[in-house]
């Protein structure tokens, strides 16, 4: 039988021609067989977090749905549907095809301490797998280090299989102290970081709209900026970070259990409340709400007067005050808040919610 005539074999180079099912049979071995090699590759370069679970990065690159905290001041606070959080929501959903939930307890007014508290007072069953952190604008430069590492502490306690991203505020507009010890933080605590201050430089005042907070176009930066670090580390399948590290700062030590008293459990007294000693410690946090017409509000420790500032908008501020210069805890008769007389005082005493005492 002539082999070209049967069909048996090519008339260009000689060789078996495969039939069609035999064709279709081998081009779906050579997918699966990929997909399977890609699945092993990604199981074999995974770093996943202490408790098992795939991070951030890992789960988004396989298109697994993510919850994420946002814990940082007014910059990061949830502005509706142009806030930056929305926008970085949106476009992680639209690329990896997967659902984010976003749960954001950043304060208005406050600084990295308040953040620390929030963080810490997360209900236990609560879990992310990455919490942007975002925090400056209203911190003082004296002890922000101090604070903002127990906050990054704080993050890494409360949510050790999260994947945790450190940002540098545009409202800065240079590399100031306080962000250049993010810097050093981050890179010790190995959070990447997401640079907001460079983007706006060229034209700051068309990014904002109040001098500090960005607006529309800035949010867009924002989202771009922190979209840009997310995606890196998605590509690179990254891990979690390490769970725990020694401090840099061994005085943080001090910060990470808060013993907290709220208004109920405090000794009312005509002028206000009182927490009855002996008590040690060595930062005292004050958590309020704060409006213009709360009056002077008074915390004497053994006498000594602490004024709290006032923000003139109507907020929640958790403020922190340094008990002692010593590097360690100090011992304390009791701790008063006093309010003035009058409506304020009646406003003041309503919207005070509590102490916390590290120790």
């Amino acid at each position: 039988m002539d082999p070209i005539k049967s069909g048996t074999l090519s008339p260009a180079n000689n060789q078996p021609v495969f039939h069609r099912k035999e064709t279709i049979f081998f081009m779906l071995f050579v997918l699966l067989s990929s997909c399977l090699l890609s699945w092993f590759f990604l199981l074999l370069h995974s770093s996943f977090s202490p408790d098992g679970r795939a991070s951030f990065y890992e789960k988004a690159a396989m298109g697994k749905d993510v919850r994420l905290l946002i814990v940082g001041d007014s910059i990061a606070c949830d502005t509706g549907e142009t806030h930056w959080s929305h926008l970085v929501e949106q476009e992680l959903e639209k690329t990896y095809h997967l659902s984010v939930s976003i749960s954001n307890i950043s304060l208005r007014g406050t600084s990295s301490y308040a953040g620390m508290v929030s963080t810490q007072q997360l209900p236990p069953e609560e879990t992310f797998d990455a919490v942007l952190v975002c925090y400056g604008q209203n911190d003082p430069t004296e002890d922000f280090s101090l604070y903002y590492e127990a906050l990054l502490r704080a993050v890494r306690q409360r949510c050790p299989s999260a994947s945790v991203v450190t940002i540098l505020e545009s409202s800065q507009r240079t590399f100031t102290q306080k962000m250049n010890q993010i810097l050093d933080l981050s890179a010790y605590y190995q959070c990447p970081t997401v640079d907001t201050i460079t983007p706006f430089q060229a034209s700051y005042d068309t990014l904002v709209r109040d001098g500090v907070h960005p607006n529309e176009e800035g949010d867009r930066i924002y989202a771009q900026e922190i979209l840009r670090v997310l995606e890196e580390g998605i590509r690179q399948h990254r891990g979690p970070g390490p769970s725990a590290l020694s401090p840099k700062d061994e005085r943080v030590l001090l910060l990470d259990e808060l013993h907290r008293k709220e208004k109920p459990a405090l000794v009312e007294k005509d002028s206000g409340f009182v927490w009855e000693g002996p008590l040690e410690g060595w930062v005292l946090g004050v958590d309020f709400w704060d409006t213009p017409d709360n009056g002077t509000i008074r915390i004497l420790v053994d006498d000594k007067e602490y004024i709290l500032p006032q923000s003139g908008y109507s907020q929640r501020l958790i403020l922190p005050i340094m008990l002692s210069s010593a590097d360690h805890p100090q011992t304390f008769r009791d701790i008063r808040v006093e309010f003035e007389e009058g409506e304020q005082g009646i406003i003041a005493r309503g919207g005070f919610k509590g102490l916390l005492l590290s120790s």
